[in-house]
């Protein structure tokens, strides 16, 4: 491409992203629709904060949003060459995410799973305009809503199931019917046994008529009441969906939404599902062909410089380094993608022509990874390398929300198999003649395991900044909104849904801290000495909020203790989304979009005017220093000072114990360095004034922990 520079030094709409002057690393969220919050922070910091991407990850909607700054970034110069920057492509980008119904089609369900689509909406709140057929959210009013009564709630069930299965409605009217009378019949029947042996034993009998007439009584008591409660349509219904959970929605790899439209000629450039929107507006935020060979990882770490030199990719030096979290269920663990060069991961190229669009599936297929040692089935793949695996594969994997988006089946070789050849032979896989040669491994969203990766990227001592963007959630009685406003960012939480760190030793100290700051807004950035407010969230003895709450807490309490630590708060732009914005929420209107995007905006405005890189740097400084004190002193006193952790006998010995070094070098050297860490701890980090006297709070732990 082109380096020439703009003649003119001012900042017009097209130029405004080519001058970055400072570098960072971006973490996003989870939240499916709540990921709208980001292009507009993401074009902020782009733009007006003159922020080049370095490094960028996220998780789910975070995914997504990780993957078009990415794109972006790589798309960044291309106004020079006449076409708007990567950026101006993510800002019209926005634009479309802003019309009132366009996140929802984006979910195209399965023909067969449409039913259970539709009474998942219909539980949403989403239902169709009788006028113009479009979908909508009802209209509720702000504050608390009334309990409903049980017989509300049933009528409820039966409206969703009429409206979004009128077959299965009709159905169960028959069956109530038809139950109702047998019912009436065989409890008439029981009674006029009864009476006739009691008529027996007194010298009295039960007519006929009598009989009848009983019998029709409790039919029409019968029919009346299941057409109030609609017992027969609620069957009816119950069983449609037991159908549609665990006989329909496994054929489609557990998902009502592949993100995958079936294709005529080709990828289509205008797609209408979500996969293949993402395919193609990655690459045209990247400059390339919209339904070309798809954006790779290659692509990203490989682009040259600003200064035009190729970065060192061999040391793991990348231009544009993007990382998102998928969970192999199968597993039971997340994975970061891309996986590693030496990852053993298969694909099956049937399954993936329902997921992807076909250039996807193509380059896949080209770029499938050469694993000479062995011989696949027909159909079966290694996933490419990571240079060459696409973006939007990896993105995929990310996003997979368990029931409303398909999950990503990928294979790897048993261990019977691999046992049935000796060593340097060709492992031949043939599922003719053992099905079990393949393990299916079910990646599904990576937020199961870790919706909010801050730990990307992180280092003792930065050299730039790692900001993050986390969405919380503010709870409909927390939520103060003053008369005649309506949906925006400067709304805020009643006091009493906020708490202070109940475990800290100064709680006045944070009282009259917390007093000058505002820390109960829509959006806000704590300062390194802010010790934030939690929401906190009253279950109101409810069953359903106690096990959503455990759910709650079981998902993000390693990402939500993390991001509260010092060096971490800082730099996380803390974004609260009330009830009726982001999440499940797919069919927001106009104005409760914009409104959740004005709080990107903010977000993005807050990182640049409000965070100071040298508080920051200052702080991890502060907290690396008490910590390491403490553990090198820790160490002194175990290896240095007794014999209960004779590392000289170790190290002499070496060659006898697992993971021996390659050689006596290198266990001299490790002994040399023992002895000039003692002499060090002797000198200096043991004597007076302790380094880890009043450090940041919550405290730190320096912890060995495997990479994702």
């Amino acid at each position: 491409m082109s380096q020439a520079q703009p003649s003119a030094a001012s900042e017009a709409p097209e130029t405004r992203y080519l001058t970055p002057e400072q570098e960072c690393d971006l973490v996003m969220k989870g939240g499916i629709t709540s990921g709208i919050v980001y292009p507009p922070a993401i074009c902020k910091l782009a733009g007006e904060g003159k922020y080049r991407f370095r490094s960028v990850g996220g998780t789910s909607a975070g995914a997504i949003a990780a993957a078009v700054t990415a794109a972006a970034e790589f798309g960044r110069e291309t106004a020079w060459d006449g076409q708007p920057s990567g950026f101006d492509r993510l800002d019209t980008l926005s634009q479309q995410l802003c019309q009132e119904g366009f996140l929802l089609s984006l979910f195209q369900p399965e023909p067969m799973l449409k039913p259970l689509m539709d009474a998942l909406m219909a539980i949403l709140g989403i239902t169709p305009d009788p006028k113009t057929g479009k979908s909508g959210r009802a209209a509720s009013a702000q504050g608390s809503k009334p309990r409903k009564s049980w017989l509300q709630r049933i009528q409820e069930l039966l409206d969703i199931t009429r409206r979004t299965s009128p077959a299965s409605a009709r159905k169960g009217t028959l069956w109530g019917l038809l139950g109702s009378a047998v019912l009436a019949l065989v409890l008439g029947t029981l009674a006029a046994i009864a009476f006739g042996i009691a008529g027996w034993l007194t010298g009295n009998s039960v007519a006929l008529g009598d009989y009848l007439l009983g019998v029709g009584v409790l039919a029409v008591m019968f029919i009346g009441l299941d057409r109030l409660l609609g017992v027969g349509t609620l069957a009816a219904g119950a069983v449609d969906l037991y159908t549609a959970l665990f006989k329909m929605l496994p054929t489609n790899l557990f998902g009502i939404c592949t993100g995958h439209m079936p294709e005529a000629n080709g990828p289509d450039p205008n797609p209408i599902a979500l996969t293949d929107w993402l395919s193609v507006n990655i690459n045209n935020l990247a400059g390339l062909d919209p339904t070309g060979r798809p954006l790779t990882f290659g692509d990203l770490r490989k682009k040259p410089l600003p200064n035009g030199d190729l970065p060192d990719c061999d040391n793991g030096k990348y231009n544009i380094d993007l990382r998102v979290v998928t969970s192999n269920l199968s597993h039971n663990r997340p994975y970061t993608l891309p996986f590693e060069p030496d990852h053993r991961f298969i694909f099956k190229a049937e399954e993936f022509s329902k997921l992807f669009p076909s250039n996807v599936v193509k380059h896949l297929v080209e770029k499938a990874g050469q694993r000479p040692q062995y011989d696949l089935p027909k159909g079966y793949y290694f996933l490419p390398d990571p240079d060459d695996l696409p973006v939007v594969v990896a993105t995929r994997m990310s996003l997979s929300f368990p029931v409303l988006i398909s999950a990503v089946p990928l294979y790897t070789v048993s261990q019977s198999c691999l046992n049935r050849h000796q060593p340097g032979d060709v492992i031949r896989v043939d599922l003719t003649k053992n099905s079990k040669d393949l393990q299916q491994n079910w990646f599904s969203d990576g937020g199961i395991c870790s919706n909010f990766p801050i730990h990307f990227f992180d280092s003792w001592l930065p050299t730039r900044p790692t900001f993050g963007i986390n969405l919380g959630s503010v709870s409909e009685d927390a939520l103060q909104v003053r008369p005649g406003f309506g949906t925006g960012a400067t709304r805020t939480i009643n006091p009493d849904y906020l708490s202070v760190t109940p475990n800290s030793p100064n709680l006045q100290e944070e009282r009259s801290q917390e007093s000058g700051r505002v820390l109960n807004q829509d959006v806000f950035l704590p300062r390194p000495n802010d010790r934030q407010a939690p929401e906190w969230v009253d279950l109101q003895s409810n069953l359903l909020a106690f096990a959503w709450q455990m759910f709650q807490t079981a998902q993000n309490y390693r990402d939500t203790s993390l991001a509260g630590l010092p060096g971490y708060r800082e730099r996380i732009a803390q974004v609260r989304l009330a009830h009726d914005e982001g999440g499940l929420n797919l069919a927001m209107d106009k104005a409760t979009i914009e409104g959740v995007m004005n709080k990107g905006k903010t977000a993005g405005d807050k990182l640049i005017k409000e965070f100071k890189f040298e508080d920051h740097q200052w702080v991890r400084f502060r907290v690396l220093m008490g910590l390491l004190e403490e553990r090198l002193t820790q160490l002194e006193a175990v290896a240095f000072s007794t014999k209960k952790f004779d590392y000289e006998t170790l190290t002499t010995h070496h060659a006898s114990y697992p993971y021996a070094y390659p050689d006596d070098i290198h266990a001299k050297k490790a002994r040399e360095c023992v002895e000039r860490m003692r002499q060090s701890v002797t000198t200096f980090w043991a004597c007076a004034p302790a380094l880890d006297e009043k450090l940041p709070q919550p405290k730190t732990v320096l912890r060995t922990m495997p990479e994702l």
